[in-house]
Formats: C-alpha cells, sequence, structure tokens
C-alpha cells in the first residue's frame, strides 16, 4: 500500500474493519512511513477525546405533546403511522 490507500483506510484500520489481508499491508506500510503512522497517532487521540465526551441521555418521550400534533405540523418526510396511538394510551 502506499500512503494514499494508507489515508483511505486509516479510520477502518482504527475500528478493525479491515479484511486480514489489507490490515496485514497497513500494518506494514506503518512499520516503515512515519508520515502515516504519525496520522494514526492524530486518529486515536481524537478517538479517545470523543470517548471523554459526555454523552447527552435524549429527552423523555411527551406522548401528550405528540398527540396534540395535527398532521400539518408533522414535518414533511416523517413518516406517521396510525398504529402506534392505540399502544400509548
Amino acid at each position: 500500500m502506499d500512503c494514499f490507500e494508507v489515508k483511505e483506510h486509516l479510520s477502518a484500520y482504527l475500528d478493525d474493519e479491515l479484511s486480514s489481508d489489507n490490515r496485514a499491508a497497513l500494518a506494514e506500510h506503518l512499520a516503515t512511513c512515519d508520515e502515516c503512522t504519525h496520522q494514526l497517532q492524530g486518529f486515536r487521540s481524537l478517538s479517545a477525546m470523543a470517548e471523554r465526551l459526555p454523552r447527552p441521555e435524549p429527552p423523555a418521550l411527551d406522548i401528550t405533546r405528540i398527540d396534540r400534533l395535527s398532521f400539518d405540523q408533522i414535518p414533511s418526510g416523517m413518516i406517521v403511522g396510525i398504529t402506534w396511538r392505540p399502544f400509548f394510551r
């Protein structure tokens, strides 16, 4: 693999999503290329920082508010089914 190919696959490498052959080829390149190794270290640092971010809790589902919505208030493209209503009453 050359640097261009390695940089295209670094994220998949970090996430362990490469085939064993591609992983081995990328690791072989990393063993000899300081620039790509440095970029991989940057990806690892970014991933570690993201892991430390707080994970917000989604807001509670307010069924009464949803029940009051009229069809003209629902954003276009949202799929709405009638069958859900009996389950929440």
